[in-house]
């Protein structure tokens, strides 16, 4: 027996010496990996009968995947053919098990948005729960978490799927033009990378969600025309990154928030077609990014705010339709130098146009009517290049009516009835470059500087055309002498 022992210990030792590498095997942190192609139809996570301690990364779908196996202490990994992501893109278990939840989540949103009715849907009848990147109107990152969801104008119906805040990487929703009816949910707040919701042209109804005001990253939010009543939350003041505010035709109420102004990131803000009361918030200047705002349709009342000539980057002002605006034109309005349109009409805004209009080299509409507006037309508006449309007619404007050359864009003029107490010459009249021509002046029962004016006051003032008139009159009473003889 000493005999057989001694045997195999001299094999043992012949075999370490031929194989030393042998004697040094660490099962717990070396990595041997097998790589095998097949079809996956198992569960997310299956145990390898070759060894205890090796897992293999597996997800339930039907195309076939490449599985890499690890022993234990490493990171399981799947190498990509997950549809709609980049060919050379590698997930890790976790990031395909929040695919399975995210492409889950949709599959819930189309049953209870109305899916076999929408008008583009293609691949959200799939059963592939890791397919979801390459569905129409889904927009997925490199690492499949879904960042957008374009539904504008796809027939969507019945109420916004709560389980929307199940996709917590969603950056931008979009379901305007739609059939949509209810409220917003609550839990969409708690989608805290939202940078744009747009749920405008629906039919949705009730309070503006106060909840929204907790989305850190939210620039842009389209509510337009819908039917949500009551007033702007305050809590929507603390959203500094908000870029872009349209709540256009509902049926919204109340004052501005005290704190509307701390808004400071606001380049375009919508308000019209509600039932807003109130001032327009004194400390508007301090949103300096301001490009538009339009407050056209409510019930606003007092003055324009002075401070409104610190939103240098205005292009477009609208405060049309308030009725009880009041007070004068401020004459700060001539420091915005890129204005292009403005519309003050249907107040009852009182005083003088500023002489610092003739600033706003950009303008292009202009419009003033039915207001309480006094004092004389400033030849200052001669300087507006970019004039396209001037409308001050429905004032009580007076004084000489400027013997001015009209801007060169000029295509729509209307400045009476006023009570201009003197007009321009007929020379002037007559004169097709002059603002009185292009403007149509009606100067019949008016006191004319210099030389009286023609007849051609009936026509507006247009003596040129009052002259062709005759000319086909006296042609016409030629030609029919001719035939007589």
């Amino acid at each position: 027996m000493r005999f057989l022992y001694t045997v195999l210990a001299l094999v043992t030792t012949a075999t370490l010496l031929a194989n030393p590498a042998a004697a040094q095997v660490d099962t717990d942190s070396a990595v041997a990996t097998t790589t095998t192609q097949a079809p996956v139809t198992s569960a997310p996570v299956v145990q390898s009968s070759a060894t205890p301690q090796t897992t293999a990364a597996v997800t339930a779908s039907t195309t076939p995947i490449v599985i890499t196996t690890t022993t234990r202490g490493a990171v399981p990994t799947a190498t990509n053919t997950v549809p709609g992501l980049p060919a050379n893109v590698t997930l890790t278990q976790q990031q395909l098990l929040a695919l399975q939840s995210s492409c889950s989540t949709l599959k819930s949103l189309y049953s209870a948005m109305g899916g076999p009715g929408w008008f583009v849907s293609t691949g959200w009848n799939s059963t592939d729960l890791t397919s979801c990147c390459a569905w129409s109107l889904v927009v997925c990152n490199n690492v499949g978490v879904v960042t957008q969801l374009n539904l504008a104008s796809n027939n969507l119906q019945g109420n916004i799927a709560a389980v929307l805040s199940q996709l917590p990487g969603l950056i931008h929703l979009d379901m305007s033009s739609n059939n949509i009816t209810g409220n917003i949910p609550d839990n969409l707040a708690g989608l805290s990378t939202l940078q744009v919701i747009n749920f405008e042209y629906n039919y949705l109804s009730g309070n503006l969600p106060s909840s929204l005001g907790a989305l850190p990253l939210l620039q842009n939010l389209h509510l337009r025309n819908n039917s949500f009543n009551g007033s702007i939350p305050d809590t929507w003041t603390s959203l500094a990154t908000l870029s872009g505010l349209y709540l256009s035709n509902n049926q919204l109420s109340g004052q501005l928030p005290i704190n509307f102004s701390k808004l400071i990131s606001l380049k375009s803000v919508a308000l019209d077609g509600n039932n807003f009361f109130g001032s327009i918030p004194s400390d508007i200047g301090n949103l300096t990014q301001l490009q538009t705002i339009n407050l056209k349709g409510n019930r606003f009342t007092g003055s324009i705010p002075t401070n409104i000539g610190s939103c240098v980057f205005l292009n477009t002002i609208n405060f049309a339709a308030n009725m009880y605006l009041s007070g004068s034109i401020p004459d700060t309005i001539g420091n915005i130098p890129g204005l292009q349109w403005l519309d003050l009409s249907e107040n009852q805004l009182a005083g003088s146009i500023p002489l610092q209009i003739g600033n706003l080299v950009n303008l292009q509409r202009l419009f003033l009517q039915h207001n309480l507006l006094s004092g004389s037309i400033p030849s200052q508006i001669g300087l507006l290049t970019s004039l396209q449309y001037l409308n001050i007619n429905y004032n009580q404007l007076t004084g000489t009516f400027p013997s001015i050359i009209a801007p060169i864009r000029l295509g729509s003029c209307h400045v009476t009835p006023n009570q201009f107490q003197t007009c321009p010459s007929s020379d002037v009249l007559a004169n097709v470059t002059s603002l009185a021509y292009q403007c149509y002046l009606d100067c019949s029962g008016t006191k004319h500087n210099g030389t009286s004016s023609a007849p051609g006051s009936l026509l507006g003032g247009n003596v040129a055309l009052t002259n062709v008139a005759y000319a086909i009159v006296l042609t016409t009473i030629g030609m029919a002498l001719l035939s007589r003889s």
